[in-house]
C-alpha cells in the first residue's frame, strides 16, 4: 500500500494518475480500459478505491461502463500540449500523382490522429532552410511526436531524434528497389563501399548525384563524400556532377555531364545514385567519341525508391492502415520507450479499367 496523504485522499491520487495515463495516449478512443481488480492489483489499492477513482473518471467523460460490464475509454484530459499535439511534415510534391498519394496519407494520419486522441498539426516544407527552421520550432516547443511522410531522408531523421524529436517515418516502398531507410544503414553502405574501393585499389572516384529535386537527399551525398574522404579517398567538386533537377532542361544537363567527362582520364570509379544517371553518362561518352572505358568502375545505388505511375493509376495498399501503424507507434513510443522502424507502404498500382 502506498503511503496516504492527508490532503489528498487515496482514490483522489489514484484517479489523478490515471487521469496522466490517459493524457499520455497509452489507450486510445474506444480502447478497454484495465478492469478493477487489475487497477488494485497495480496500484496496491482497495477495490474501493479503484471504484471511488473510476466514478470521477466518468463523471469527467473519460470512461464509460459497457453493457457487458467493461470499461472503455471516450475522451482524453485536457493536457500540457506535447502529450497532445502530432505533427506531420511532409515535403511539398510537384505532379499529380504525388499530391494523389499526399492526399490519401494525409487523410489516413488524420484519422487515426484524431481516434487516437491526438490534435493534428501539418507542416509542409520544400528547402533544406525551411526544415532546418521547422527542427528549431519543434524543440522549443515540442509536440508528443512527427510522423514524416513520404520517404524523409534518414540523414535527416536522425538529425531531428538527436534533437529530441520523436519520429515516427511513413516512407512510400517498391520492392523491387533496394534502398536504405536508416541513417545507419546508409553509413553501413558507405563504409563497405570505402572498403571495397580500397581493396580494389581505386584512387579517383567521380560521383553522379544530379537531378536530385529533393532537398532531403543532399545530405545522403554529404555522408558519401565524407566517408570518402576519412577512408583517404577525397572527391574534389569538379569530380562530383551534382544539380538540382528544378528548371534542369536537357542542355543544361548535356553541358553537367560534359564537364564531368572532361575528367574522365583520371576517373576509376564512378558512383551512381541513380541507373538512368550512369546510362545518360555513357550514351554521352559514346556520342563524343570517348567511351567510358571498361575497366572503369561502376556502383549504382538508388537512394529512393522509384518514380510513381500516372495520376490515372489507383494505388492497391492501403495507405490509411499504415498511417494507423505510425500513429499506434508514436503511442507506443510514448508509453514504452521502444523507437519504432520505418512503416513502409509498399506500392502496388493497377490502371483503372477503360
Amino acid at each position: 500500500m502506498r503511503p496516504r496523504s492527508a490532503a489528498h485522499p487515496r482514490y483522489q491520487q489514484l484517479a489523478q494518475a490515471l487521469r496522466q495515463e490517459l493524457a499520455a495516449r497509452r489507450y486510445a478512443i474506444g480502447d478497454a480500459f484495465p478492469r478493477v481488480r487489475e487497477l488494485a492489483a497495480r496500484h496496491g489499492c482497495s477495490l474501493t478505491t479503484v471504484q471511488q477513482a473510476l466514478r470521477d473518471l466518468r463523471r469527467e467523460g473519460l470512461i464509460a461502463t459497457t453493457p457487458r460490464g467493461g470499461i472503455r475509454v471516450t475522451a482524453f484530459p485536457v493536457s500540457d500540449g506535447r502529450s497532445g499535439r502530432i505533427v506531420c511534415v511532409f515535403p511539398r510534391w510537384d505532379t499529380l500523382a504525388e499530391e494523389s498519394f499526399a492526399a490519401q496519407l494525409m487523410l489516413g494520419v488524420g484519422v487515426a490522429a484524431s481516434q487516437a486522441g491526438f490534435a493534428l498539426e501539418s507542416r509542409p516544407y520544400y528547402t533544406l532552410d525551411e526544415l532546418d527552421g521547422l527542427r528549431d520550432q519543434l524543440r522549443r516547443d515540442p509536440p508528443a511526436g512527427v510522423i514524416w511522410a513520404n520517404a524523409p531522408d534518414p540523414v535527416l531523421a536522425t538529425q531531428f531524434e538527436d534533437a529530441g524529436i520523436r519520429l515516427v517515418t511513413l516512407i512510400r516502398h517498391d520492392p523491387r528497389v533496394s534502398c536504405p531507410y536508416t541513417a545507419d544503414d546508409f553509413a553501413a553502405g558507405f563504409t563497405a563501399l570505402a572498403a571495397d574501393w580500397r581493396h580494389r585499389r581505386i584512387r579517383h572516384p567521380g560521383i553522379l548525384a544530379m537531378g536530385l529535386d529533393d532537398p532531403t537527399y543532399e545530405p545522403v551525398l554529404r555522408l558519401l563524400l565524407a566517408t570518402l574522404a576519412a577512408a583517404g579517398m577525397p572527391v574534389p567538386p569538379e569530380r562530383v556532377c551534382r544539380a538540382r533537377a528544378e528548371g534542369l532542361d536537357a542542355h543544361a544537363k548535356t553541358v553537367l555531364l560534359a564537364e564531368f567527362l572532361a575528367h574522365r582520364t583520371k576517373l576509376d570509379a564512378i558512383y551512381a545514385f541513380a541507373p538512368d544517371l550512369l546510362d545518360d553518362l555513357e550514351r554521352q561518352a559514346a556520342t563524343a567519341g570517348h567511351p567510358l572505358p571498361g575497366h572503369l568502375h561502376r556502383t549504382l545505388h538508388s537512394i529512393r525508391a522509384v518514380s510513381l505511375p500516372p495520376v490515372q493509376s489507383v494505388l492497391e495498399s492501403d495507405i490509411q492502415s499504415h498511417a494507423r501503424t505510425a500513429v499506434r507507434m508514436l503511442r507506443d513510443w510514448l508509453n514504452t520507450g521502444l523507437r519504432p522502424a520505418p512503416v513502409l507502404i509498399p506500392l502496388q498500382y493497377r490502371l483503372p479499367p477503360p
